[in-house]
This record gives C-alpha cells, structure tokens and sequence, in this order.
C-alpha cells in the first residue's frame, strides 16, 4: 500500500505500508497485519520513477517483487492509470499483484462529485466553512460557543467526508443555539466591528429554507456514508464484506431517494414556521438545464430544493456504480471463498468448482485449482461432524484449516491468506501522515530522511519496539563501533 503527501519542509514523502496475513502453528492463531515500514522521499511523481523508487526499496527491505499479491494505491491516473499508471507497470514485472484502487478515496469522490451537482449545494457547504471560520478565528468565540452549546465545530474538508459529517451535525444539534449566540455577538458592544458585521451577516445565509431543509438532507446521507467509510478503514475488513457494504449502501441511498426529501422538506417546513421564515416565493423562470424539463425551469422553492436532493442522491448512485466496478469484478471471480455458507453448500459444488480453476488460473504459482476444490470437499466433510466448529468468517475457517497442521489444506490454506492479503483502502498509510506531521515540527524542519523514518517507524509500530530488548540492540551497536584492537 502505498500514498503520498508533502512534508513542513516541502518534500513529497511515500508512506509504504505491507499487508500480510500472520499465521502462527503452534498458538494457531491467524492475524491481519499492516506494517510501515517508512517514509521515502520522492523526486518525481511520474510512474516510471515511483515504479522504480518501489522496486528499489523492495529489494532494500528484502522483499521480492515476486512475491507481492495485492497492490493498493489512491485514484490518481498516475497510480491507478490502466494503461501506463504504476499498478499496471507493477503487475507486468508481477501478473499476480493484483490492483485495488482505495475505496475510501473512492466513496470519498463520489460524495465530492455529488456536492457540486447543484450551486444551492456548492453554497451549503461553503456557509458551513464560514460559520467554522468565524469562530475558529477568535479564541475568545470558541471558547463562548464551547461554554453556551458544548460543542465544538468541526472544518469541512474536501478529502476526508467524516469531517463534513462532524460538521453537519455540530450545526445540526445545535441551529438555534448558533443563530443565539450569533444574535448575542451582535449585541455585544465590546465586540468589533468586524465582529459585529460577521455575526449579523451569517445569520443571513443560515436562516433561509434551502439551508434548513439542506442541513437536515446531509445530517441523514452523510451518517450512512461516515458509517461505510469507518469501516472501510479497519485493517481487519477485506473485499468481499467491503464489496457487500458498498452494495448495501448503494440499495439504502436508492430506497431512501423519496423519503430522505420528504423528511428534510417537512422539519425544514416546521422549522421555517417557528422562525417566521417565508418559504415560497415568486417562481422565477430560467432557461432549462441539460436534463430537465421545460417545466423544471419554473419550479416553487419546495419542489425545486426537492429535485436538487434527488439529484444529488442520483449523482452519488451513478458515482458509486463507476468507482466500485473494479471491486465488484474481483469479489465475483474470488469472493466465493468468503461466502462460507455457500463454499460448503452440497448444491453450489459445480459452481465452486468452476471459481477455484479461475482463481488457480490467476495464481497459477501458488495454487492448484482441482486440487483446491478437492481440500474445499474435505473440509465440508469435517465440518459436518463438527458443528459446534463451524465458521462464521474467513479468520475463523483459516484458524480451522491451520489446527490440522501446514500441510493438510495447503491449497485452500494459500487461497484464503492471499484473498485476506488484499487491501481495500490505504487508510494506513493515511495514519501515517499524522505521525509525520508530530515528528517534523516547525523546528525539525530539516531533520534528514533517514532518520526522519526511523522515528515514524518507531512512532507508528511502538508495540513491536516495546518488544525489542534494547540491552541487546545496546551491546551490538557497542561491538559494531568499538575502536579497541586486539594485540
């Protein structure tokens, strides 16, 4: 897995981060891992050079090429490029690293591509900024607005959706305690005049019916939304259970089309009586946009807000169906050995049959597809006589298949670790970054990048260091430097 991004001393560093399966024989315990192993400074930003820079390191850190299964890169043609992008280089030096673009980026651009389908939308948002920026530019308001709502706002951000569902619902929980406080700064004589005008203008944009009906439409999509992309996040999740949330959360979207409108419509409705806001107002005629009807350019302000919802929930739909066509391909050739109930099913055998030749094919140096098929038969046969040993998930049918030993399911046992190895999402690599930003400070700018991804390496995987007996580490670098000579 591997992302880039640049540093406080404007160096663009690559985070690199592997995934494997663990598997210890004797506690027989199976272990999802992904492991940093350092940040490398990049010159260019081209496939060729990053495909050489990836090679070159592998061989540093003492891992072939060969052996790689799964690649996972970000959206960018760079990376994801089919023709000439850095997983198609890859997998022509290795055809079994197989490509999943990160599927976090991906939800996240589809829901990026949604909120510009509309201006109205495009001027939510931006209120939302605005609001965060006024009181994040004062201590002193942050601190009143901490005291009165005790909440805290959070920024909108293009690249992470959780953070403009943080957003949302701050505002959300919290409207008529906001446009209080506003009104409060308002008043308040000792504030500036800068101040004052900000706090009187907010309200303005705030206290209008798309808003409102807007702030309750995102606060019900974005939660379903946030919920897939924590779990995509999870270095546990794997692409069959990725593939399926995805899918569920695409029917959820369409089911919820209508209804989703019609709710945000009626609390803004409710809202907008409360606070004496007039709703409908002259129907203005306007040419007609590519897609509609002539009549749609004359719409009322309740059925205008309504068509921009449904067609942002339409455009996320579409976006979605694009982005995750790559994901949904490989859960259909190789997800069968996720689907337990179905793997072991008497009446599905011709089908399993089938999947493990066209998994052998793919993975032609690791796996044999009759005999994988073979292994899957005997291991229904023995978990039929054992039902209270029956697994609910691929981890638990590996910690099964490895209590017979190495070599008594070795196909099957080859496929599952593999099908396991594949990443959904660089979200690893993306926590990375975090610890780069503690590491170089202001005032350790210049730190050199040798060093500066030995501390992240310690920083990220501190519970492996905690396991290092550093007497040992202590006395070896004791050894390596001494100057003494023998006589």
């Amino acid at each position: 897995m591997l992302d880039s991004t640049p540093d406080l001393a404007h160096r663009e560093q690559l985070s690199e981060v592997i995934r494997f399966v663990d598997v210890n024989f004797k506690t027989k315990k199976v272990t999802i891992k992904e492991f940093f192993l350092g940040f490398i400074q990049l010159h260019a930003k081209d496939a060729a050079t990053l495909e050489n820079v990836i090679v070159e390191q592998l061989q540093a850190d003492n891992l072939p090429i060969a052996d790689c299964r799964s690649q996972c890169y970000d959206n960018a043609a760079v990376m994801a490029g089919e023709l000439s992008g850095l997983q198609q280089r890859i997998a022509i030096r290795n055809p079994q690293a197989s490509f999943v673009n990160c599927n976090n980026h991906s939800l996240n651009l589809a829901g990026l591509h949604a909120a510009k389908q509309d201006p109205v939308v495009v001027t939510f948002f931006g209120t939302v900024e605005k609001i965060y920026v006024f009181f994040s530019a004062s201590t002193v308001r942050w601190e009143k607005m901490k005291e009165l709502l005790g909440i805290t706002l959070k920024r909108e951000c293009p690249t992470r959706w959780s953070a403009r569902q943080d957003a949302v619902n701050a505002i959300h929980e919290q409207f008529d305690g906001f446009l209080q406080l506003l009104e409060n700064l308002y008043e308040d004589g000792t504030q500036t005049s800068e101040t004052q005008n900000d706090a009187y203008s907010l309200p303005q944009n705030v206290i209008n019916f798309n808003f409102i009906t807007l702030l309750d439409f995102w606060h019900a999509v974005l939660s379903k939304i946030d919920r897939i992309q924590k779990r995509l996040q999870d270095p546990s999740m794997n692409f069959h259970d990725a593939a399926l949330d995805l899918e569920g959360l695409q029917q959820r979207l369409s089911s919820i089309r209508k209804d989703v409108c019609i709710t945000a419509v009626n609390a803004a409705k409710v809202l907008c009586e409360k606070l004496g806001i007039r709703i409908e107002g002259r129907i203005k005629r306007r040419k007609p946009m590519p897609g509609e009807n002539a009549g749609d350019a004359g719409l009322a302000a309740v059925e205008e807000i309504t068509r921009i919802m449904k067609s942002v929930i339409d455009r996320l739909i579409q976006e979605m169906t694009t982005r995750f066509g790559r994901l949904k391909t490989l859960d259909e050739k190789f997800g069968f050995l996720f689907n337990i109930s179905k793997l072991f099913a008497n009446d599905t055998s011709n089908d399993i049959q089938q999947h493990c030749v066209t998994l052998a094919d793919f993975y032609k140096t690791d796996i044999d597809g009759i005999e994988l098929f073979g292994e899957i038969s005997d291991c229904s046969m023995l978990l039929k006589t054992r039902p209270d040993a029956t697994p609910s998930s691929p981890l638990e049918l590996l910690s099964f298949i490895i209590s017979y030993g190495n070599n008594i399911f070795p196909n099957l046992r080859i496929a599952l670790q593999i099908m396991l190895t594949i990443s959904v999402s660089v979200a690893s690599c993306e926590r990375s970054f975090s610890k780069l930003k503690i590491i170089l400070t202001y005032l350790r700018a210049s730190i050199g990048q040798e060093r500066l991804s030995d501390l992240a390496l310690l920083s990220i995987e501190k519970e492996l260091v905690e396991t290092i007996n550093f007497d040992d580490v202590i006395d070896n670098f004791a050894s390596a430097r001494s100057r003494k000579v023998v006589l």
